[in-house]
């Protein structure tokens, strides 16, 4: 086995506004979201997130809904962070049917991301040099808000 650590670097929520579901394409169905906000918390970096960027989910229909998100951080000490992650959500076997008849994944559906930063801001440009993991669950409400709430952990 290879000797590793995983350290925390900051939990967050996200909100989102409902889907906007762009139709069949191939491997799946194609549905956007709005990122409307978020908190950041941790203990080098804290901040908003700000209502810019989204995720670009593609929902198969094997029920694994694959996330593709961009969202910028602002932190209070006013640096800019994007951040762009690829992960999954595993939605069950009737997944996919359950979404077509719009209704809303399980709370706490389990995500697992994968996120790296860019950073220009000198006080973060650490950042730019992770490989990175983030445990998250999802609360979605088709009706109004949903919420993403994720810890962030550095590998190495």
């Amino acid at each position: 086995m290879i000797d590793y650590k995983m350290e925390p670097l900051f939990s967050y929520t996200a909100t989102i506004g409902g889907p906007e579901i762009v139709g069949p394409v191939l491997g799946g169905l194609r549905v956007n979201f709005n990122l409307t906000g978020g908190e950041v918390i941790g203990e080098r970096v804290n901040g908003k997130i700000l209502p810019a960027g989204g995720d670009w989910l593609l929902m198969r229909n094997d029920g694994i809904a694959e996330v593709d998100v961009r969202l910028t951080i602002r932190t209070d000490d006013e640096a800019l962070l994007n951040v762009h992650y690829h992960g999954m959500a595993d939605l069950g076997e009737n997944g996919f049917e359950e979404f077509m008849a719009g209704r809303a994944p399980v709370p706490g559906t389990p995500l697992r991301i994968f996120p790296r930063f860019q950073v220009a801001a000198e006080n973060y440009l650490w950042l730019n040099r992770l490989a990175c993991v983030g445990i998250g669950e999802a609360h979605v409400d088709f009706a109004t808000e949903s919420k993403m709430k994720f810890d962030i952990y550095a590998v190495s």
